[in-house]
């Protein structure tokens, strides 16, 4: 008897691996995949090497929703805390109200906050959503997913601190809300 039981219990498993591979390989979307999709390079090849702290931030201009130009990475830009996130990650939608809270602490003394979103749907999305949130930050929306290449994000949410002299001061994956009193203290010792 105990082993006609293990028989459905290894179907069931089987089952249940080869249910999960489709999920797993649409996560991996090719502008996701830990690579630059302009030069060919992915997290495995040789010319692939991950920003870390310390790096100069790569060049980034983009136009926020508000029709505003921003620039990262070249020296004499404010100091600023670089979140992606896409309105799809629940991740990034639960950490909207600690970095609205960041933007109101940190603005007066020099400190920009930018929210990129790579959703690829059109902007409307993004637009209602952070309209509903009251999110009073510069938001961009970088459909073609142009800074997931250039910062080699490979999941969301990512947040980075860039310096006045474009390097990079701090970086996470993931959720901020554990880390964010991490993110406060480096702010602490480079804002006005």
């Amino acid at each position: 008897m105990q082993r006609s039981m293990r028989r459905p219990l290894k179907r069931l498993a089987v089952l249940g691996l080869c249910g999960m591979l489709p999920t797993v390989a649409a996560c991996n979307s090719p502008r996701d995949s830990g690579g630059n999709q302009a030069t060919g390079t992915t997290a495995a090849s040789p010319a692939y090497k991950r920003l870390v702290v310390g790096d100069t931030a790569p060049l980034y201009a983009a136009a926020t929703l508000a029709g505003d130009s921003v620039h990262l990475g070249s020296a004499n830009e404010p100091v600023t805390v670089m979140n992606v996130w896409a309105t799809w990650c629940t991740s990034c939608r639960e950490e909207m109200q600690d970095l609205e809270g960041l933007q109101k602490e940190y603005r007066s003394r020099g400190v920009r906050v930018l929210g990129i979103s790579v959703d690829e749907a059109d902007g409307v999305r993004v637009r209602k959503f952070v309209e509903r949130e009251k999110l009073t930050f510069d938001i961009v929306h970088d459909q073609e997913g142009r800074v997931q290449g250039l910062y080699q994000v490979s999941g969301i949410p990512n947040t980075f601190i860039i310096a006045r002299d474009g390097r990079i001061l701090w970086k996470s994956i993931g959720n901020l809300h554990g880390v964010v009193d991490s993110l406060r203290r480096v702010l602490n010792t480079v804002a006005q």
